[in-house]
């Protein structure tokens, strides 16, 4: 059940992310470029490792009913993760060409769409653990 509960904290928190992707951009560009460091990056990266290996363990564990979206999810962000640990230097040139040196129009796209995502991440997340969860049948099945 506490898997279950920080499961659901995590789809809210994506989830409100998503909404602020959506409603405050400009503010999320100045935090942006204020966490383009190679240390804060390295923390973000350790942060994401461990809701990666929550939500892997949530899924073996069925606390959660999408298991194969949790697994998948969770694979994602501890890969994601890594990255963010070994080579921030790639992720702040991606960010710089996205979202810093862009557009307006390309910012207000990439954070959109990244919003939108976000939010379905998280209703995913949070719905999942509403879910009743259904017996694991272990053994063989009868034959009838």
């Amino acid at each position: 059940m506490v898997l279950r509960a920080i499961v659901a904290a995590i789809g809210i928190l994506v989830m409100l992310v998503g909404l602020t992707e959506l409603i405050f951009p400009d503010r999320l560009i100045e935090a942006t470029d204020a966490l383009m460091r190679p240390t804060a990056l390295r923390i973000l990266g350790i942060v994401e490792l461990v809701l990666g290996l929550i939500l892997i363990a949530a899924a073996l564990n069925r606390a959660i009913g999408l298991t194969t979206f949790a697994l998948i999810l969770g694979t994602y962000v501890i890969l994601i993760g890594i990255a963010l640990i070994v080579a921030p230097g790639r992720l702040i040139g991606l960010s710089n060409a996205l979202l810093l040196d862009a557009s307006p129009a390309t910012q207000s796209a990439v954070l959109g769409l990244s919003g939108v995502v976000r939010i379905l991440i998280g209703a995913a997340l949070f719905w999942s653990t509403m879910r009743p969860l259904r017996p694991v049948e272990r053994g063989l099945p009868e034959h009838r």
